[in-house]
């Protein structure tokens, strides 16, 4: 199992399109095509870590395979995050920014160089 930018990205997107800070959301509910249910759980636990959700823990159920959670909402970060990532523009240019380099890195540098792009096309130094 390991981080995978993409879903960290489709993850967020999802929760703030169709999460509710007043009745939370299951991470359950979050399908998104060619990720299993462990990906997406491992994924947004990193995502929890991170700083960028808040959520509350479940109990594995028996009927789970992986670990379930109550997502309450993005943090300020993740908010930041999404809007920055929804550039198409701008993360086409920190996906050929960081092709040179195996195509991974974290969060926090994928979020630099977004900024970094977003201050550039604005002429903000």
């Amino acid at each position: 199992m390991e981080k995978n930018l993409d879903l960290n990205i489709k993850i967020l997107k999802d929760i703030q399109e169709n999460g509710s800070p007043l009745r939370g959301y299951h991470s359950q509910n979050i399908k998104i095509d060619s990720f299993s249910g462990e990906e997406i759980s491992y994924n947004l636990e990193l995502l929890h870590d991170a700083g960028y959700v808040l959520f509350w823990d479940e109990d594995t159920h028996m009927s789970s395979e992986y670990k379930t959670f109550l997502i309450r909402r993005l943090t300020n970060s993740g908010e930041d995050f999404v809007k920055l990532s929804s550039n198409k523009g701008a993360m086409e240019w920190v996906k050929k920014q960081i092709l040179p380099l195996g195509g991974g890195v974290t969060l926090e540098i994928a979020k630099l160089l977004l900024e970094k792009y977003v201050k550039e096309k604005l002429h903000i130094p």
